[in-house]
């Protein structure tokens, strides 16, 4: 038999705080997402709509259960709320409870998760039609939608400091520490070195793997190589896989977590990146990129030779072109 929820004895203080990431990064702004037209209403009316049908106080639930039986003489059984042993009596009763663990992890994935796309931190606003006040409903709740929260959204980060105050900020840090799995880092050629620095520290309070000791995949977005229009597609990607501070960051990141790099180019009118992407993809792989159906095999040859001093390095490395500004 399960003891009253309120005789249990009471949890540490930290254990049920709000995060950075779910009150002052998220709540305010979904407020303003669930009116931007750009939202899909099926996102945007989800919360507003779980007050209405559901309920997670067990006064309302019995008031309702009491109003059904006086009106009807009976309640199915089919529908009776029927208590969990496993769940504190506050929310034993409740509708959203009563569903499996594992459809009820698929409706906190819908409310929470922004995956495919990434969330940026700081961030004075949000684009996403996320719903982060759930984690307040109740503190069951909150142990069950917090995980759920950093185990399915990418965090994007500009500069290695962002990355370690939000690792030391967070009231639940063991969770982020625990569950934060991918990163997305916009790196600029300038700030390499600061990147460096703390991907290859081992300091308690300031390091990469320290902060994130879950870390898994890594995705670099690298700025500042220059596309030049006197070079072909393959001599482009040479050159820029050869940057000096990008080499640098593959290194140190390489070393904590898988590492997918996306150049992020300036790019000329009329350029097209599905050459520039097969470039990249022939230095990486060591093959011999073409730049047309008629080049000659002299072009060929050379191209091919300055490749194979670059592939053994970006060897299990993924690498793919964007546009600047992503």
């Amino acid at each position: 038999m399960s003891r009253p929820f309120s005789s249990a004895p009471a949890a540490p203080s930290d254990t049920y705080q709000e995060s950075v990431l779910s009150t002052r990064t998220l709540s305010y702004t979904s407020v303003a997402a669930q009116t931007d037209p750009r939202n899909p209403t099926s996102r945007k009316s989800t919360l507003t709509a779980i007050p209405d049908t559901t309920t997670l106080d067990i006064e309302m639930t019995h008031s309702s259960s009491a109003s059904s039986s006086t009106s009807t003489g009976t309640t199915p059984s089919s529908l009776a709320p029927i208590p969990s042993p496993d769940l504190p009596t506050s929310v034993s009763l409740s509708p959203l409870f009563r569903l499996p663990r594992e459809l009820r992890q698929q409706i906190y994935t819908y409310l929470l998760s922004s995956l495919p796309l990434g969330i940026n931190f700081p961030a004075s606003s949000l684009d996403r039609a996320l719903t982060p006040q759930l984690l307040r409903v109740s503190r069951p709740l909150y142990t069950e939608t917090l995980p759920v929260l950093y185990a399915t959204n990418k965090l994007i980060f500009s500069h290695p400091s962002d990355a370690n105050i939000f690792s030391h900020a967070l009231a639940n840090a063991s969770t982020v520490r625990t569950f934060t799995s991918e990163l997305i880092l916009r790196v600029r050629n300038s700030d390499a070195r600061l990147w460096t620095a703390y991907f290859n520290s081992n300091s308690e309070e300031r390091s990469l793997m320290r902060d994130f000791p879950a870390l898994r995949k890594v995705t670099v977005r690298f700025r500042g190589v220059r596309y030049a229009g006197h070079l072909g597609p393959e001599e482009n990607a040479m050159a820029w896989l050869r940057e000096k501070s990008l080499v640098e960051v593959v290194t140190s990141v390489r070393k904590c977590a898988e590492v997918w790099v996306e150049i992020c180019v300036k790019v000329p009118e009329g350029w097209k990146v599905e050459s520039f992407e097969r470039a990249l993809e022939g230095v990486v792989r060591g093959g011999r990129g073409r730049r047309g159906e008629e080049q000659r095999e002299e072009q060929r040859e050379d191209v091919g030779r300055r490749k194979n001093g670059a592939s053994w390095f970006w060897e299990g490395v993924w690498v793919k072109v964007e546009t600047e500004g992503t």
